[in-house]
């Protein structure tokens, strides 16, 4: 079975050539796009990639870059109109119908966040994941250990404190770029839409019945008005669907009932409740909240779900 062939932008980067050297040392088919042609992209190029020139802003370009290729690390340029990149790179990947597509984002990437950075950052995210048919992995990395960490040891030294938002007493050393940079040709080689399919599945199997879940069914608010010589008709009938009784009052022509009654135990009642009342019986109901379902009722919704199960097969 042939790898597929994976598109690095940024390949002559910190972060581009790393991943370069990674996926090569893996046996993966490698096209390194760069911004120009320099000492740089000729040492990538000695390294064994195939390496093509294109200008991450120009969708025309990049559609080329991405022909023959099925997955694409995107790495967004540090400029002030990087989502205009990210549009780019969505078009010829949508174009190509490119599998999947890595993106390297931020982890404090947000809508409010106060950089312009960060915040286009965030849309690339979801733009990204909006495209109907392409797997998206997005990686977040935190504090790199080189920077803000090594670059702020003169401020510590000079304060004696640590300038950064930090607390607690751990001794884990900072990740370093290389550590990082591990989770790139990860997600570039081991995801797929399918993959993540599957994968999502078998975490829920494992970790729902661990997590102790509960079924639960929406309660309604139910205000009914009978003669009151049908009150004990109708609050015999409620007691019947699960409802519980929470009061009753006189009104100047008829008792008003309130109760509390599962959804599910009201279907119909509009028809017993005009039996029980010689048609003169009315009801209001609207949602109160959410309850677990008794324990004899969640046995026949298992049942009824395995006899659905069972039909389909």
């Amino acid at each position: 079975m042939t790898n597929p062939r994976i598109l690095l932008t940024g390949a002559t980067g910190r972060t581009g050539s790393a991943v370069v050297t990674q996926l090569l040392a893996k046996g993966w088919p490698v096209r390194a796009a760069v911004r120009v042609r320099d000492a740089r992209s000729d040492l990538l190029q000695s390294r064994g990639p195939e390496v093509v020139v294109a200008d991450i802003f120009d969708p025309g370009q990049l559609t080329d870059a991405m022909r023959g290729v099925q997955r694409a690390y995107f790495c967004p340029p540090y400029h002030p109109f990087v989502i205009q990149s990210a549009v780019a790179f969505a078009d010829a990947a949508r174009e190509t119908r490119l599998e999947q597509i890595v993106g390297l984002s931020q982890w404090l990437a947000g809508p409010n966040h106060p950089s312009l950075m960060t915040r286009q950052l965030w849309l690339i995210d979801r733009m990204f994941a909006a495209l109907p048919g392409i797997a998206h992995t997005v990686v977040n990395p935190g504090f790199f250990a080189d920077s803000p960490y090594l670059e702020m040891t003169p401020f510590a030294a000079h304060l004696g404190v640590f300038p950064l938002p930090v607390a607690g007493e751990s001794r884990d050393a900072p990740p370093s770029v290389d550590d990082i940079l591990d989770s790139l040709p990860a997600g570039s080689v081991d995801s797929s839409q399918l993959a993540f399919e599957v994968a999502a599945k078998a975490a829920f199997r494992q970790t729902m019945p661990k997590a102790g879940p509960e079924l639960l069914e929406p309660i309604m608010k139910v205000d009914v008005f009978v003669p009151d010589q049908n009150v004990g008709d109708v609050i015999g009938d409620l007691n019947r669907r699960r409802g519980i009784i929470s009061g009753q009052e006189p009104t100047p022509t008829n008792v008003r009932i309130r109760a509390e009654v599962p959804l599910s135990e009201m279907f119909g009642y509009i028809g017993d409740l005009r039996s029980n009342t010689q048609g003169r019986g009315q009801f209001a109901m609207e949602f109160a909240r959410y309850a677990g379902v008794p324990k004899n009722i969640l046995e026949k919704v298992k049942e009824q779900v395995k006899e659905r199960e069972a039909a389909k097969k």
